[in-house]
């Protein structure tokens, strides 16, 4: 079985190796035998590979996970049901838990009945007793009760965006107008295991023990079960287990054929896939196949760091003395789920608010630059990511300090600061000497010219006499 997987490995790596940038996988590398199948990576909900999985399907006991998440919306898991006579209403053929009726079982131990041992029994149980709680009324008629039932989990369905589903009951059994695609039943699965005990519970591969966890009353009817899941991905030992499965739910009609939604997780990578009429051991396989693309192909990639410097951009009107180049920072860290190929191709945009954006002179093509006084910290603008031109994520980003504007008090200021600033440094000694030798020269002038005036003055007195 690990050779056979790692030959698979091997051909899934050169078959998408030969398509470096294909996003979505099809058939044609997986070679699945599934009619209709989806992987999904749990925290974002996108879509990683895809095969008719919009056209409609036949969901057969994949059914029972919306049940149990709409049940545990109503029923506290701890608390005790005794079981009705509505058990004994299950269509001829029905896979069961072997309950009894009369037998008091607790709600939480009524899940694993759904999703461990496929009950239909139990699913016909919860149903009617959900309606009891929200109806209030506790002799509700069977029929009634499956009417509101039902209306409740389409309206659920819709509710979390699966909106080609309809059930006309609440365990799969056929129904021509029993339907899901597998697109819906990837979000079904997607918004069950928001529950942490549908989690849990899809988890297990076996159930022992008593249905009441030994709390009924003296003399209730009780029973011990011994119940192992029929998702041999989950169940070692099974030449199907697969070690990073995590759940979910298998299903089987002679309409629907072999089908499982399942979800499995590995270096906190959670993937969720669903195939349906996959004969087996095809659903097996299949699923397999789904999970190992998923986890070596994809991955969550650093889109974004938080507050780091994405580039600069000129400022115009800075006041003088100041740089006019501010630094860009970002604003969240920020990751995406993506193929090696994709990460490649991921490219950026910064996109400054109009309003902050220096005006250019008519005819003058430049870079774009920002207008002064900017705050530090100011929203800038955004950011926008993208792969082949879809946007991926955006984001603001801000001033990474402050950026004074300029006036012509702050020119004066500036210009008379810079005279002072020279006048009594080193370079300014140029200017006192300048200073000291014109003054110099000026003193002499005035010697000379005094000494002069002087001279003709004596002179004249003297030839008088």
């Amino acid at each position: 079985m690990k050779q056979k997987k790692i030959i698979l490995l091997i051909l899934i790596t050169i078959l998408i190796g030969a398509f470096p940038n294909t996003a979505f996988a099809n058939e044609a590398y997986l070679g699945l035998t599934a009619r209709s199948a989806i992987l999904i990576e749990e925290r974002s909900g996108r879509i990683l590979y895809e095969k008719n999985a919009h056209e409609r399907i036949y969901p057969a006991s994949t059914t029972k996970v919306l049940t149990a998440y709409l049940a545990l919306d109503f029923l506290d898991p701890d608390e005790l049901i005794v079981l009705g006579r509505e058990i004994l209403l299950v269509p001829p053929g029905s896979s069961v838990a072997r309950h009894q009726v009369g037998e008091t079982i607790t709600v939480e131990n009524m899940i694993r009945a759904l999703i461990i041992s496929s009950g239909n029994e139990t699913s016909i149980s919860v149903a009617v007793n959900v309606v009891r709680r929200t109806s209030g009324v506790n002799n509700i008629n069977y029929s009634d009760a499956m009417d509101e039932f039902m209306d409740m989990m389409n309206e659920r369905a819709r509710s979390i965006g699966a909106l080609n589903t309809n059930f006309t009951n609440p365990h799969g059994f056929h129904d021509d107008n029993h339907f899901t695609t597998a697109y819906d039943m990837a979000l079904i699965i997607r918004a069950a295991l928001q529950n942490p005990l549908i989690r849990q519970i899809a988890a297990e591969s076996t159930f022992v023990g008593n249905g009441a966890d030994n709390r009924a009353a003296p003399g209730a009817i009780t029973q011990n079960y011994d119940w192992t899941s029929r998702n041999l991905l989950i169940v070692e030992g099974s030449p199907f287990y697969y070690p990073y499965a995590t759940g979910f739910k298998t299903g089987f009609t002679d309409q629907a054929s072999d089908t499982l939604a399942t979800s499995a997780s590995r270096d906190n990578i959670n993937l969720i896939a669903a195939v349906f009429y996959s004969p087996m051991p095809g659903r097996w396989n299949d699923s397999t196949r789904l999970f190992e693309f998923g986890f070596n192909f994809f991955g969550f990639e650093l889109v974004q760091e938080a507050e780091v410097i994405l580039g600069q951009v000129e400022v115009d009107g800075v006041r003088l003395g100041y740089d006019n180049l501010l630094d860009i920072v970002s604003n969240l860290r920020h990751t995406e789920f993506l193929s090696r190929a994709e990460v490649g191709r991921l490219r950026y945009e910064i996109i400054f608010d109009n309003d902050l954006i220096s005006p250019q002179e008519e005819g003058v093509r430049r870079s774009v630059r920002l207008m002064a006084p900017i705050e530090e910290g100011q929203p800038l603008g955004r950011i926008v990511y993208t792969i082949d031109g879809n946007v991926i994520y955006e984001d603001t980003i801000f001033a990474a300090y402050e950026i004074y504007g300029r006036t012509p008090q702050t020119d004066r200021a500036y210009r008379l600061g810079e005279f002072r600033e020279r006048l009594f440094s080193l370079s300014g000694l140029i200017y006192w000497i300048g200073f000291v030798i014109i003054i110099l020269l000026i003193f002499f002038i005035v010697l000379l010219i005094t000494g002069r005036r002087r001279s003709r003055g004596y002179s004249i007195r003297s030839r008088r006499y």
